[in-house]
Parts: C-alpha cells; structure tokens; sequence
C-alpha cells in the first residue's frame, strides 16, 4: 500500500445501515481481511465519478448517493489491497463485472467478511463468513436464456426480488436470513 492520505474504515458494527445516512468514524487504522474476505468502498460523496483508469482522464460513469431506491451507493473493491489515491472496484452498472477506478477521498473502505457463492451446475447457494459455510440453500434457475452472466458481482441494494431479478431464485426464508445478515458490497460469485 502506498504510503499518504489514510483511508477511513468502519468497524463491522457500523456497517449496518438502517438509514440513507452512512455512519462516519474516525478510525485510520486498516484491519486485516478475514480469510475470503473482501473491501467494500461506501460512496461520501452525492455524486463518485468513475474512470477506465486511475488518472482522472477518462470518465466512465457518474454514480449518485444515494442510488436507485434512495440507498446508499457501494462498490466491491477490486482485490485485497486498497491504494491510498485511486481504488479499483466493480461499478454498480451492466455489464455485471464493469470495474472502474474511483478517488479515494470519494470513498470510505470497509471489510466485508460475507461471500455469497451460486453454482448454476449443482443448483446451491452458499453464504461464507471468514470462509466458513454459514448459510446453504437449494436454488431455481430460469430458461437457459435468462440465467445469470457468470461472473463476480456484488449486493447493492436489499429487497424481497434482489435475486430474482438476476435469474436465481431462492425461497421468502432464505432471501430474509441472507437480509439480516449481509451487508452491501457483499460479492456474489456466480458460476458452474
């Protein structure tokens, strides 16, 4: 990590957001990531521009916060480091898997313990933490022409259909039990 302005970091009991006002902290030390663990950048600014790369030169999109539904906007950190003036992540936008860079200083990083897991051959869901299995659920899939891109993409916003929209279905418990328990930014893998 280069060294430079430090990067603000919630602890996981703020991350949960219960509101559209993200809580702010004041700690500037980077915990390490737990074992699958991944970075989640929580947008602090009303609007965070994204650039192909990281020299400002290039814009790719312009994301507002709070996002569609009036909540907050996150992206998925792309890998396990995180710079100190330009942070790679996954956009919020189609096609899933568009990766951007945003400014730091538009951005708070946070950890994120919680993996989602879909393989599209067994027909499972499985929500790791810290990479322990900590949730498993049967999954439906559409007609072959509506299953979801493979790929990583990550949770941004809560919601009874979050994953019906994306051609996985899973039972009301199961859509309420991954509700409670994982924050947005979560990725979710999605694969064969």
């Amino acid at each position: 990590m280069e060294s430079g302005r430090e990067v603000v970091v919630r602890t996981p009991s703020t991350m949960w957001v219960t509101s559209t006002t993200v809580p702010r902290t004041t700690t500037t030390t980077r915990p390490h990531l737990a074992v699958d663990g991944s970075w989640v950048a929580w947008a602090i600014e009303p609007e965070v521009v994204a650039y192909a790369q990281p020299d400002g030169i290039e814009p790719i999109g312009t994301f507002t916060n709070p996002s569609y539904g009036g909540g907050p906007l996150v992206f998925l950190v792309e890998g396990r480091y995180v710079r100190t003036d330009w942070i790679q992540v996954h956009l919020p936008a189609r096609p899933n898997g568009s990766v951007g860079w945003v400014r730091a200083s538009d951005v708070d990083v946070v950890p994120n313990d919680y993996r989602v897991r879909v393989n599209l051959t067994a027909y499972t869901l499985t929500v790791t933490k810290a990479g322990q299995p900590v949730l498993a659920a049967p999954i439906g899939v559409g007609q072959p022409e509506m299953l979801p891109p493979v790929g990583t993409s990550f949770i941004t916003a809560y919601g009874p259909n979050v994953f019906r929209l994306s051609g996985i279905q899973v039972t009301d418990d199961v859509i309420a039990q991954m509700g409670r328990m994982l924050p947005l930014g979560t990725p979710v893998e999605i694969g064969y």
